[in-house]
């Protein structure tokens, strides 16, 4: 993602001073995985940047579309992916006081909020993308697309488990314990 600087210099001194950001984007491709999700167009972005105090605070969305395959039938298909935009941004000195799980980024009179708006749409991204929760995928033997139509392939024999043989020890062991 390209970066998207931010000048704060006219609200670091100010506490509770904000800017509003809302914006399109071009997010690029993301790859997610072994996903690949092609950017369908630009991203709108809704972002807060406020003086907090201790440092800057991010805060907003991002919504993006993106053009995917189904993991289980392979058709491309667009996805709307929305995700909450969150970043602190403070000086070394000021986050050693910090929890040590808080995560921050280094604040200057310039912040990039490219971090924050590709974590918020990465995290949200599905693991196995689907075009509908009930698609059927494509027959294992032939390939046909079963949500289009049906195939006369028998089911692909199930194999036995190699821990099959590890079933019967149990078993055997459970009747010795009695």
């Amino acid at each position: 993602m390209k970066p998207y600087p931010v000048d704060v210099s006219e609200i670091a001194h100010d506490l509770g001073a904000s800017v509003v950001i809302d914006d399109r984007i071009d997010v690029g491709d993301l790859t997610v995985g072994e996903t690949v999700f092609a950017a369908a167009g630009p991203a709108k972005v809704d972002v807060t940047v406020t003086n907090g105090g201790d440092g800057i605070v991010a805060y907003g969305t991002i919504e993006a579309h993106f053009v995917t395959e189904c993991s289980r039938c392979l058709e491309p298909f667009t996805l709307e992916v929305v995700g909450d935009v969150e970043g602190f941004y403070t000086t070394p000195e000021k986050a050693e006081e910090l929890p040590e799980d808080q995560e921050w980024e280094p604040l200057a009179d310039t912040i990039d909020l490219a971090h924050a708006f590709d974590a918020a749409l990465r995290i949200n991204m599905p693991f196995a993308p689907l075009h509908d929760p009930d698609c059927a995928g494509i027959c294992p033997v032939c390939g046909t697309d079963l949500n289009v139509t049906a195939c006369d392939c028998a089911p692909p024999e199930e194999r036995e488990s190699p821990f099959a043989a590890l079933k019967d020890l149990l078993e055997s062991d459970r009747e010795s314990d009695l």
